[in-house]
């Protein structure tokens, strides 16, 4: 009777043990799951911000292309001067906002090197306007760091590391396997607000935002906001020297 009775504790302890192994296995693969359909939502939401910022770039440049045949309408033949780079000053202003938006979709695109400010920055340096110089030397200090689209897919990592899930050795145990999050904690609701403004394109809305909410004490969301300053910083700058590109050829200036 002994011998049958641990026969048969032996077979539960076997049993429990495989039905432990299952369910541990089962709770894997459900994270692993969740990590993957989080990652598939990301890239669709990448690719369908980077057709809509592609055709904006694309309606631009056509209005670009516009202005310059306009421009080259209206100067009288006998008045056309050709300039050092084989242009009449008119065109040559209009390349130089080509390539100053060029640079603007770049930046946008996360794509903005060091050398792409190079290349623009004789021609912007030949205009002798003390706004754009200011803006270029501004624009200099960028050294191929971050653009949107990192900063978006480093704020999605920087949800796996911040803890919303209530406190205890207990939770922290299961929270191995399964995602706990208690949605009413003001770091949560912080964090989803901040998305919203992020999602939305609403760049400034989500820095000012994120300084004064609760995310601002963890180390990691303050260098992302860090991060997201600069950026929008270099890119107010970008639309300075734009503008004024574009104010200068309203004007139809003399030329480079």
């Amino acid at each position: 009777m002994r011998k049958e009775t641990c026969g048969w504790l032996g077979i539960f302890c076997i049993l429990a043990l495989w039905i432990w192994g299952v369910v541990y296995f089962a709770l894997d693969v459900k994270k692993e799951l969740f990590k993957a359909m989080a990652s598939i939502e990301r890239l669709q939401d990448n690719n369908s911000r980077l057709q809509y910022e592609l055709s904006g770039v694309a309606a631009k440049a056509e209005q670009i292309k516009s202005s310059i045949a306009h421009l080259k309408s209206s100067i009288p033949p006998k008045t056309v001067v050709v300039n050092r780079d084989g242009c009449v000053p008119e065109e040559c202003l209009a390349r130089a906002l080509l390539i100053v938006q060029d640079l603007r979709r770049t930046f946008a695109l996360g794509a903005m090197t060091s050398d792409s400010v190079s290349v623009v920055k004789p021609v912007l340096t030949a205009l002798n306007d003390q706004g754009i110089d200011d803006s270029l030397r501004v624009i200099e200090k960028f050294h191929n760091r971050k653009g949107y689209r990192e900063l978006r897919e480093e704020f999605y990592s920087i949800r796996n590391e911040l803890n919303f899930g209530p406190q205890g050795a207990m939770w922290q145990l299961v929270s191995k396997w399964v995602s706990v999050k208690d949605r009413n904690s003001q770091i949560w609701r912080d964090y989803v607000d901040l998305e919203n403004l992020m999602r939305a394109g609403d760049w400034e809305g989500t820095l000012e935002f994120g300084k004064s909410s609760t995310l601002s004490a963890v180390p990691r969301v303050k260098r992302w906001l860090q991060d997201l300053e600069f950026v929008l910083e270099i890119e107010a700058h970008l639309f300075v020297i734009y503008d004024k590109l574009v104010e200068r050829v309203h004007k139809n200036p003399e030329g480079i």
